[in-house]
C-alpha cells in the first residue's frame, strides 16, 4: 500500500477497477480471504506499484501505480513478465489521456 493516502485515492479514482482484469481477461479478482469479487469493488482494491524495469526502484506516484485486487497484488498473480508489460502499457496510455472501457 502506498504510504501516501492521496496517491492511493488518486489511483483508485483514475482506475476504478482492478486493472489486472482489464489486461488479463482470464483473471478472477479475489479478496484477502480468497473470495471472488467484482473487479469494480473499489473497497477491496489495493495499490500495485508497477516497476518499469525488472529489479527497478519502486516509485510511489500515479505514473507507477495501478488499482489491483488482493489476488493480483499480494498473491502476485499480476507479476508475470507478460502482465508487467501490459500494466506498463496501460500506465503509458492513461498518462497520455486514454481511458479504459
Amino acid at each position: 500500500m502506498s504510504d501516501r493516502p492521496e496517491i492511493r485515492a488518486a489511483v483508485l479514482r483514475r482506475d476504478h477497477v482492478c486493472v489486472l482484469s482489464l489486461v488479463d481477461h482470464g483473471h478472477q479478482c479475489r479478496d484477502k480471504w480468497g473470495e471472488p469479487h467484482d473487479p469494480n469493488d473499489i473497497g477491496k482494491l489495493t495499490l500495485e506499484h508497477v516497476r518499469t524495469d525488472p529489479g527497478g526502484m519502486r516509485r510511489d506516484d500515479e505514473l507507477h501505480c495501478v488499482a489491483m485486487c488482493h489476488e493480483g497484488n499480494v498473491m502476485h498473480a499480476g507479476s508475470t513478465t507478460e502482465n508487467r508489460a501490459r500494466l506498463n502499457a496501460y500506465l503509458l496510455g492513461v498518462s497520455h489521456g486514454q481511458r479504459h472501457e
